[in-house]
């Protein structure tokens, strides 16, 4: 879940919509000489949307932090995480080998900076390198295809939470480089538009969209009060419009 504070309560958007968002960013891509394609694409933009796959379970049951407010996705127990990250791989390996590497590789860029702090940690990181290197085997893309297919994926990601955590609102927001490795920059522009310099997409313009619950109140007696809540909060569309600098 990721929460944005309003000022009756609390604006949520699951991980499944929020890497969903990923996909319709990744969707417009420009596949030009400075910012390729990763191969197979198709595959690759599917991979993109279901790269939080191991959520889904948990974001069916939320929960709330122990001062009752929604738990963000960086709230929960390092168990809970771990826990999250083996099932999406799990899930994703019954649909595709890709899509099985994508997610892991995610994990483990994720934890890979954690790895000293805790033994819990190293294994996870170890099984799931482990994993990597088998799929990389069996997966028949060119040399270079999934490095290129995971920078895509994060540098996504990385945009897609900034615009539902409105980071943009605080200067600009590095957002890193993808394939082609061209660093790149998300800024407000006039009219409450956005821009990623330097452009990387295949249109002037283009409006994306995330499904939101929109919280009446800021705090909640337990999981169970809050997962009512949200089963009677009116669905609403997050949009921004991009647009080339």
């Amino acid at each position: 879940m990721i929460r944005l504070a309003t000022e009756a309560g609390w604006l949520v958007v699951t991980q499944p919509a929020h890497a969903f968002l990923s996909a319709c960013l990744a969707g417009h891509w420009a596949g030009t000489a400075d910012f390729p394609r990763p191969q197979p694409w198709t595959d690759v933009l599917v991979g993109i949307a279901q790269h939080d796959i191991g959520w889904t379970e948990w974001e069916a049951r939320p929960q709330i932090t122990p001062e009752g407010v929604p738990r963000q996705f960086t709230e929960l127990s390092l168990d809970d995480h771990l826990a999250i990250w083996r099932r999406g791989v799990e899930w994703a390996l019954r649909q595709h080998p890709l899509l099985a590497f994508l997610v892991s590789r995610h994990a483990t860029t994720l934890y890979a900076p954690r790895r000293e702090e805790d033994e819990r940690v190293a294994a996870f990181l170890a099984e799931q390198r482990r994993l990597q290197a088998h799929l990389g085997r069996i997966l028949d893309v060119p040399p270079g295809a999934l490095d290129d297919a995971y920078r895509l994926l994060r540098l996504m990601d990385w945009l897609s939470l900034a615009l539902c955590l409105e980071r943009y609102r605080d200067g600009p927001v590095e957002l890193g480089a993808g394939p082609g490795r061209v660093p790149l920059t998300l800024a407000s522009a006039a009219g409450g538009r956005l821009t990623v310099t330097p452009w990387p997409f295949d249109v002037e313009r283009f409006t994306v969209e995330v499904p939101a619950r929109q919280l009446q109140q800021r705090t909640f007696e337990d999981d169970a009060d809050l997962q009512r809540a949200l089963r009677r909060a009116p669905l609403t569309w997050r949009r921004w419009e991009l647009v080339r600098g």
